[in-house]
């Protein structure tokens, strides 16, 4: 299965080839970060990617998986999270200059659970500067 071709497969079905040893959640990582990275720049969808991160975590997972371990339908779904939620060690701007240098001491709860039920976070999405507005646009980051 090609890069692309994983990139496009819905999260439930990405799932089940994972749980079902037919993908490895390497795999699936590396297919999105390459994605990502041939369209970052027309797109902008990022203020923080995690590369390392997300491959670290996907290694631990896919040997999660390897032993026979499934913490269920999230378990190795590399997803983005918006840059509202705190994530420990790991910028938080809220998509505003004001916190470009924000990091929080711990993760929220959302981030948590996302980590317990076997997530991965590719990194941190672009939002409308402090989430007012409805456009997308954000003038510091673009």
């Amino acid at each position: 299965m090609g890069g692309e071709e994983i990139c496009f497969l819905s999260a439930t079905d990405l799932g089940e080839l994972i749980h079902q040893k037919k993908i490895s959640p390497v795999e699936v990582v590396e297919a999105h970060l390459q994605r990502i990275e041939a369209l970052e720049s027309k797109l902008n969808s990022f203020i923080t990617l995690l590369p390392d991160e997300a491959r670290s975590a996907a290694r631990r997972v896919e040997k999660e998986v390897q032993a026979g371990t499934y913490r269920g339908p999230l378990h190795g779904i590399p997803l983005g999270l918006k840059d509202v939620y705190h994530t420990r060690g790991i910028p938080t701007t809220f998509g505003s200059q004001v916190f470009e240098n924000y990091k929080p001491r711990e993760d929220s709860t959302t981030v948590v659970k996302f980590s317990e039920a076997g997530a991965i976070t590719l990194g941190k999405l672009n939002l409308h500067t402090l989430e007012f507005g409805c456009t997308g646009e954000n003038d510091y980051y673009g």
